[in-house]
């Protein structure tokens, strides 16, 4: 199959998904954000991922206290785990879930959503996929965000939070650079651990020999 000749079909289906006030699977924008992945990776073309993305993250951040199969969460649910489990993006399912559990609260009760980031982000990798984690973390200390760019829970949280609290500059930069989020929306607040007095355990180091690595966070 070529990606000229459907070219019209999948343009159909994207000025039809910004119609729809549905999220569920068979009538709504999940529904099309499973075929659009599902065309990006059979024609190779990336931006129907993209796209496919968004309507992801509507239907994860859809208020509706529809939680059918057909039409409700139960099936966003499912098509968040199918990209999931045939790598289509990298996420855990629970956390996922977490940022639109999250709007839906602020909506029901008011308030703020707040993130907080540390500067690895995908730090939670390395406990599913010890490989990959190596390769990211080899990008970001070259300054190449490409792979890192694609974690879909940053992708979906830092849109819906309403601040992003940082631990450095450095990390507020990755958020602006890689993910393109505006600089007012995100604040640097620093760990709040203090110079201290550490001769008690200056001393205890040289009577035992052994030396300690104090980590708190």
């Amino acid at each position: 199959m070529n990606l000229q000749k459907n070219k019209q079909l999948i343009n159909f289906m994207l000025l039809h998904s910004y119609s729809l006030t549905n999220s569920g699977l068979m009538f709504g924008k999940s529904g099309i954000a499973l075929c659009l992945f599902e065309a990006a990776r059979f024609f190779e073309y990336e931006k129907l991922e993209e796209y496919g993305l968004e309507l992801l993250q509507e239907a994860i951040a859809w208020e509706t206290s529809d939680y059918s199969f057909q039409n409700g969460k139960a099936g966003i649910i499912c098509v968040a785990e199918y990209l999931i489990k045939n790598e289509f993006i990298d996420a855990d399912l629970q956390e996922l879930f977490l940022c639109g559990l999250a709007n839906e609260l602020k909506s029901a009760i008011g308030g703020n959503t707040i993130l907080h980031l540390h500067i690895l982000p995908w730090k939670f990798t390395f406990e599913r996929n010890e490989q990959l984690f190596n390769r990211l973390y080899s990008d970001f200390l070259i300054e190449k965000y490409d792979s890192i760019s694609k974690n879909t829970i940053e992708k979906i949280a830092y849109k819906l939070s309403d601040k992003i609290i940082c631990v450095s500059h450095s990390a507020k930069q990755y958020i602006t650079s890689v993910f393109k989020i505006e600089p007012e929306k995100i604040v640097v607040i620093f760990n709040g651990l203090m110079n201290f007095n550490t001769g008690i355990l200056h001393s205890y180091e040289k009577e035992s020999g052994y030396y300690s690595l104090w980590n708190m966070g």
